[in-house]
């Protein structure tokens, strides 16, 4: 068996071989790379061609021991190396599990349904079953497309499972800037992170909603704007404000190309929270009231949590301040009795909007909104139907209850909540 251990600078110029020959037989609109290992090649290739290039993963058992095991192999003689992977190639090791947990990014996937030739590509197919289930997942997805395969390396064995229709080597064991035992690892992995980034689905809105709130709207917008990332957005809905909140706003939207303002319809909070929603291009929505201080990590601590858990959204807890900005409680949830589930948000709303994320597809159910009381209940009742709630005991918001809150602690008079209730019922129905 033959060793090839590339840098960098040869992993481009084998690239671009690899290119010339699936050119001279497929005129593809899409590449999509296995992992990190193949993140290079994707990005080359789509990159010559002049098509998007995105991303799928495929893990199987053991892959865990693998992270830990291979820091170690910087620690061992080449040649040694070259025999023990050698030896792995040799085996039955990797045919023992045959089956591969694939994932990808459905949300940003979805933007390139139309595609109908793709480029399917990784490093070196080795028993053929990641490759194989990678494809089926693809097909699986793009199910008007057709998907060719294109590999650096070969290994004769994964003919087996499944016939490649490109590749530079056979039977030859590659080493390169993906590998953790290699030079280039960490400008590698720089550079892969870099690429996820900008390529993620995991970037978010913040509407914000605003009415005569000039008094506090300085502290809220800097508290949101220093945790906004490039590709984050900050939707600000006014709607008509008299005062020197607008003044405000365009101190921001100067300074800040994510910021935005938009006319809102002036027909009232619930309404104009709508309004900021129809503007969201990201999937996941964070809403935001004027008046309010956001902690220093709390887009990145939400996030974490939606990594996390399979859910429609997410409610955390909060301190309570005056307007003056002393502590009179210190947690909503304590206050509220907050937690998920249907029948209890159902009989008192838990999901305070301030406090709340979600992703962007419940908009499909919420939209346009019915004669209701309060936005935030709305989509927390539909998140409860159609997804699921998460309630997470971090305190990520200093919301300010004072003189001018559009919202009330107080409970309306008894017919009205029932008449509330009934309401939310027939349009949860209908939804």
């Amino acid at each position: 068996m033959n060793y090839l251990e590339l840098s960098i600078k040869n992993l481009h110029e084998e690239n671009k071989k690899l290119y010339t020959q699936v050119k001279l037989g497929y005129d593809f609109d899409l590449v999509i790379f296995i992992a990190r290992g193949a993140y290079i090649i994707g990005e080359d290739i789509a990159a010559l061609q002049g098509v998007p290039c995105l991303e799928i993963f495929a893990s199987r058992q053991g892959n865990k021991l693998k992270d830990l095991v291979s820091p170690l192999l910087k620690l061992i003689p080449s040649d040694v190396k070259k025999s023990l992977r050698e030896k792995e190639m040799n085996s039955d090791i990797h045919e023992k599990s045959s089956e591969r947990n694939v994932e990808f990014d459905e949300y940003v996937w979805e933007q390139y349904k139309d595609c109908r030739k793709i480029l399917l590509v990784d490093d070196s197919v080795d028993t053929g079953h990641t490759i194989k289930n990678c494809k089926e997942a693809i097909e699986g997805f793009f199910t008007d497309a057709y998907v060719k395969v294109a590999v650096l390396n070969r290994f004769e064995k994964s003919r087996k499972v499944i016939e490649v229709d490109f590749f530079l080597y056979e039977d030859t064991a590659l080493s390169g800037p993906w590998s953790n035992d290699s030079r280039e690892h960490k400008d590698y992995i720089n550079r892969y992170n870099l690429w996820h980034r900008k390529h993620s689905s995991n970037f978010v809105s913040v509407v914000m909603t605003t009415y005569n709130g000039e008094q506090f709207l300085r502290q809220q917008i800097n508290s949101i704007v220093c945790q906004l990332r490039e590709r984050d957005e900050l939707i600000i809905s006014d709607d008509g404000s008299t005062d020197g909140t607008i003044d405000i706003i365009g101190e921001y939207t100067d300074r800040y190309p994510n910021v935005r303002l938009v006319k809102g319809p002036g027909l009232g909070v619930v309404k104009n929270f709508e309004n900021g929603l129809l503007y969201c291009n990201n999937r996941y929505i964070f809403l935001s009231d004027q008046d309010d201080v956001w902690s220093k990590h709390k887009i990145e601590v939400v996030l974490h949590y939606f990594r996390k858990f399979d859910c429609t959204a997410i409610v955390h807890d909060a301190y309570v301040i005056d307007g003056e900005g002393n502590k009179i409680m210190d947690s909503w949830f304590a206050h509220r009795d907050s937690g998920s589930g249907l029948i209890k948000n159902l009989i008192k709303n838990r999901h305070l909007g301030c406090c709340m994320a979600f992703d962007k597809k419940l908009l499909d159910y919420a939209l346009p909104m019915p004669d209701i009381e309060m936005h935030d209940w709305w989509l927390g009742l539909l998140s409860e139907k159609h997804g699921r709630s998460i309630f997470i005991k971090n305190k990520l918001l200093q919301y300010r209850r004072h003189g001018d809150n559009t919202s009330s602690l107080d409970h309306y008079p008894l017919g009205r909540m029932i008449k509330n209730r009934l309401g939310l019922v027939w349009n949860l129905i209908k939804r």
